[in-house]
């Protein structure tokens, strides 16, 4: 197995996982052997598509775990998205 392929694979395995751990924690504490397996392994293209999977299924702010993300995948820092803004609704007065 070549390099792209294995990292693909750990890749796979490691997704859910880490969306799992930021979903509970709100960072990487619970992953953090899974994230530095990967760190190093991946290309800028495959951390950006991390990143936005974990933005898209974490349910957790980016603002929790954007900085332990880059740390782990300092490549990938410019190339990721500008953190998306929640803000809350307003709603209509009465």
């Amino acid at each position: 197995m070549d390099n792209s392929a294995s990292a693909d694979s750990a890749l796979e395995r490691a997704k859910p996982l880490l969306a799992q751990s930021l979903s509970k924690t709100g960072g990487f504490f619970l992953v953090q052997h899974e994230l530095e397996g990967l760190a190093g392994r991946l290309s800028e293209a495959q951390a950006v598509a991390l990143y936005l999977y974990l933005r898209d299924e974490s349910s957790r702010l980016e603002m929790e775990w954007r900085s332990e993300f880059i740390a782990a995948f300092p490549e990938a820092d410019s190339a990721l998205p500008a953190p998306m803004v929640w803000q809350m609704a307003s709603l209509p007065r009465k």
